[in-house]
């Protein structure tokens, strides 16, 4: 009896491994952000330079993505204030059945969001429709002004 049940055991964890092995490896590349150019966000522009650029986006079989890595910028207005902030994430990137995308950032990060340009600490879920907030945004606009 025991042996049967140890032969079962085994082709039951081959059974559930099975769709694991049969998927493609996701393929690592380097993010390689540009600097970028925020007008019409803020009062004033804002340069955001990257002084670490260790991210990596890694892409699964599914068209999924995740980007994760140091990364850390310094922000720069045209009226001359600057901010550096380690904004390394992660984030993830899900397409549903019907293609529409929907962005978990976890951890530090920033981009535009309706209303402004924002730091995010703690979970930011972008949905196609809409922007949940487990964590906090802090307003860039604000800091440095």
């Amino acid at each position: 009896m025991r042996r049967i049940a140890g032969l079962l055991a085994v082709v039951l964890c081959v059974l559930v491994a099975a769709p694991f092995a049969t998927a493609d490896a996701p393929t690592i590349e380097p993010v390689n952000n540009p600097d970028q150019t925020f007008t019409d966000i803020c009062p004033f522009t804002v340069y955001a330079h990257f002084d670490v650029d260790r991210e990596k986006l890694i892409t699964f079989s599914n068209g999924d993505f995740l980007i994760t890595g140091a990364l850390k910028v310094t922000f720069t207005t045209s009226t001359g204030n600057t901010l550096s902030v380690n904004v390394s994430g992660p984030a993830r990137f899900v397409f549903d059945a019907n293609g529409d995308l929907t962005i978990y950032a976890a951890g530090p990060g920033f981009g535009p969001l309706p209303g402004g340009l924002f730091l995010g600490h703690g979970l930011v879920i972008i949905g196609p429709t809409d922007v949940e907030t487990h964590g906090r945004l802090v307003d860039l606009c604000t800091l440095l002004a």
